[in-house]
């Protein structure tokens, strides 16, 4: 009985850290993005957005869309810009807006499959 409350205990603690540490993940690498360093930020929100993280997902989906770090690839970004506006990042949904008015529709359509995919995955 013990072990157990001190497992889920631990369990409690992991995930009420794992904000702060997502955080400070992202502030880190903002401050790589400001000082040109592309290809960390990149990596590094990239692993954050594939978690969930709506801020590092409209980051990616921006870095996608520019080439900044990331193979451009306007259909991708899409795919990104949802999954930020789904996390309720208003940046995301103006982006996908804008985006997804410049795109022709075949492309709209396939980034939503994938981030319909993604999402699938996510809440798994």
């Amino acid at each position: 009985m013990a072990r157990s409350l001190l497992i889920a205990m631990t369990a409690l603690i992991s995930l009420a850290l794992q904000p702060a540490h997502a955080a400070e993940n992202f502030l880190s690498e903002a401050r790589s993005y400001s000082a040109g360093m592309y290809g960390s930020a990149a990596r590094h929100w990239l692993e954050l957005a594939e978690r969930g993280h709506g801020p590092a997902q409209y980051n990616v989906g921006r870095m996608i869309y520019y080439g900044q770090g990331l193979r451009k690839d306007p259909i991708e970004a899409l795919k990104w810009f949802l999954l930020a506006s789904d996390n309720g990042i208003d940046q995301g949904r103006v982006a996908a807006r804008t985006v997804g008015d410049r795109l022709p529709r075949h492309q709209c359509i396939e980034a939503a499959r994938r981030a319909r995919a993604l999402s699938a995955r996510l809440s798994r």
